[in-house]
């Protein structure tokens, strides 16, 4: 009989229009079976509580960034975490470190993004290749810096063909992308080896477009060392921990996430320059590589200066070429 009920409410609960889950689903293109309807709608209704919470919270000063209803919408936390965090970190890189121009001032922002050296937002798919964005990125910026060009390389190239990543499945080192770039002749432009988004073959290549010769580590937890490298090198690989419903479900400020742990880090994105917020904040500009309908267009403010938090500074990199 409980059952019974429970089932009855649920369908009541159902039946019942909700403008916002109408729109969402034609906003993204969203097509479920009946049954899975009824689930994704009820996970989309929890996070429409989640939201309407935080950014009550927000209004009071409580925090300093908002979320919103985004493609990532009906995707419960954990199911998002195991499609989009692929990356899985170890602790073996071969590269030199940097080390930081003596005398030097970091100035107080810099955007790669005005200067040329970042190419377009991107999108990852249903690929767990967020290492692979993040590595073109700090390449296209390096070239870009190098010789004024700027080409889109292919992540599809390093998904096929970087072995000691795992394609889809995830990647353990942007740091060994670059290292097969640097042993294999370099890098390819995207429009000769496009992006699908799944595990492939890797494919003969004759045409490289970007000559790589390593890469250099920024120091542990130093983000000092960070926004020097990033201002006078260029954009910087880095990885985060991103598997938390606030990130999925990010809309614009400057992020902050007490519950971030900066050793567990799950995702790989592109820093493409710092700023400080009006009120005072310092932030990272971090690209992401799922598209332009999440965060502000395709990109976050990450808090900088604030105990490393997410794992921003814990493992990154930037490209030479």
């Amino acid at each position: 009989m409980k059952l019974f009920l429970c089932v009855l409410l649920v369908a009541a609960a159902v039946a019942m229009p909700n403008m916002e889950w109408e729109k969402f689903k034609k906003q993204f293109d969203k097509a479920y079976t009946p049954k899975e309807e009824v689930y994704r709608r009820s996970v989309f209704e929890d996070h429409q509580k989640f939201i309407k919470k935080h950014n009550a919270e927000y209004a009071k000063g409580l925090h300093n960034f908002t979320v919103g209803i985004n493609k990532f919408a009906d995707l419960r936390n954990s199911e998002f975490v195991s499609i989009y965090n692929g990356y899985r970190r170890v602790n073996r890189t071969r590269g030199s470190t940097y080390i930081k121009p003596s005398n030097s001032t970091n100035p107080p922002e810099v955007d790669w993004r005005t200067k040329g050296a970042v190419t377009r937002v991107k999108d990852q798919g249903l690929c767990g290749s967020g290492w692979a964005f993040s590595t073109t990125g700090t390449v296209e910026g390096a070239a870009q810096i190098k010789t004024g060009k700027l080409i889109s390389l292919s992540e599809q190239q390093l998904i096929d063909c970087s072995t000691d990543n795992s394609g889809c499945n995830g990647g353990t080192h942007m740091q060994w992308a670059i290292e097969y770039l640097f042993e294999f002749g370099g890098a390819v432009a995207e429009s000769d080896y496009p992006y699908t988004g799944h595990d492939g073959l890797c494919k003969y290549i004759l045409h490289f477009v970007s000559k790589v010769l390593g890469y250099k580590d920024i120091g542990y937890a130093d983000e000092a060392g960070l926004a020097t490298a990033c201002y006078f090198e260029g954009p910087i690989s880095a990885a985060i921990d991103a598997g938390h419903l606030s990130f999925q479900l990010y809309n614009e400020g400057v992020y902050y996430e007490p519950e971030c742990i900066s050793q567990r880090l799950n995702h790989a994105v592109l820093i493409v320059g710092y700023g400080t917020s009006e009120g005072g904040l310092q932030y990272w500009i971090v690209k992401n590589s799922w598209g332009t309908s999440w965060g502000e267009a395709g990109y976050i403010k990450m808090s900088r200066n604030r105990n490393n938090n997410c794992g921003i500074a814990t493992q990154s990199c930037y490209a030479i070429v």
